[in-house]
């Protein structure tokens, strides 16, 4: 069943060379709808991979929600991977995939019809 996914990757920086105001960890989250379960460790893996093959990360410095009303491309910093101590990741469930409901339950079921008591007969 396919669901929509948050990969969430943390990047913990080394503490000997970050600038002062800098923050210890920095993260990337990254969204991704109608994934199939069986897809998910492929894409999981192609990302972390991705990742780790370019020279460093490009983050939002600030870890809050992003306005993308205000969205400027000047807010993203470039941190090299000789200031990252250790990354890691993980996978949320954003929404949970329908369930499957039986046939059954959809049948319309026959009304049940009670005799009205203080009706005279």
């Amino acid at each position: 069943m396919a669901g929509d996914y948050l990969l969430e990757f943390e990047a913990h920086i080394d503490e000997r060379k970050r600038p002062e105001g800098f923050p210890r960890s920095v993260f990337i989250r990254e969204q991704y709808g109608n994934v199939e379960d069986n897809q998910l460790k492929d894409l999981y893996n192609n990302r972390v991979k991705t990742i780790v093959t370019n020279p460093g990360i490009v983050v939002f410095p600030e870890d809050e929600t992003i306005d993308a009303s205000k969205l400027n491309f000047d807010q993203r910093l470039y941190i090299p991977w000789h200031m990252v101590t250790h990354f890691h990741g993980t996978v949320k469930l954003i929404t949970a995939p329908p369930a499957k409901t039986p046939l059954e339950s959809l049948a319309p079921a026959d009304p049940v019809v009670e005799k009205d008591k203080t009706a005279i007969q």
